[in-house]
């Protein structure tokens, strides 16, 4: 089967699952923070739009392997990297 995450996981064992699961924990606090925030600037769109990214990556990661591309796997980073500046931005705020 095509499934990256199950492929995380039987090959890198509890390590990875951790890793995992910090990349998880990220990508749902900040999809709060951009849902709440509202914000309609420019930096709230890119990290709306960085969101929808790494949950359309999320649910294709599950069919097929897509980060495995390195054009895929620098757009899922550029969208992580979106999202953590949104943040910053907020906090400085």
């Amino acid at each position: 089967a095509h499934n990256d995450w199950l492929e995380v996981v039987m090959t890198g064992g509890v390590p990875l699952i951790l890793l995992l699961a910090a990349v998880l924990y990220f990508v749902i606090s900040q999809a709060r923070n951009v849902v709440s925030a509202r914000d309609r600037s420019e930096d709230g769109l890119c990290a709306t739009v960085a969101l929808v990214w790494a949950v359309q990556m999320a649910i294709a990661s599950f069919f097929d392997y897509p980060l495995r591309t390195p054009a895929m796997a620098g757009l899922a980073v550029l969208g992580l990297v979106w999202l953590n500046n949104f943040r910053q931005q907020q906090l400085a705020r």
